[in-house]
């Protein structure tokens, strides 16, 4: 098995003779995003890799999230380790609080910092951070 940080990258090989289907890489950061191949050995030669995959290990602790607002947009953040986790949000009327409407924000889950348009004219708007 062969891991990069980088798409198509130089890979490092993280583990050989793995005889089962399950492996755990671990010691890997939060918030980064790894990308995996394979390939198998013989006694002649070695194969080519096999199509690569990736994934971002999250952290499962609930983060402290930060908010500024300015010129009508609202900024949110939180902790570099939570990326890959979902921003997810609702509009409601004033008086209706909180419903089962959560709808995620596109590329929510690629970054750890989001600015988002604010106006006050569409009622109460809700945002949560959202464990994948």
């Amino acid at each position: 098995m062969k891991r990069s940080p980088t798409a198509g990258g130089a890979y490092s090989v993280i583990a050989t003779n793995v005889a089962g289907l399950a492996f755990t890489n671990a010691g890997l950061a939060n918030g980064t995003l790894y990308y995996f191949t394979v390939s198998a050995t013989n006694s002649a030669s070695e194969s080519a890799n096999c199509n690569e995959v990736s994934a971002r290990p999250t952290s499962a602790t609930s983060p402290q999230i930060t908010m500024a607002s300015s010129s009508g947009q609202m900024t949110l953040g939180w902790p570099a380790d939570h990326t890959g986790w979902l921003v997810q949000g609702q509009t409601n009327a004033p008086d209706s609080g909180l419903t089962t409407n959560w709808v995620t924000v596109p590329g929510s889950d690629s970054t750890n910092q989001l600015t988002l348009p604010a106006d006050p004219a569409n009622g109460s708007v809700f945002f949560r951070l959202s464990h994948p």
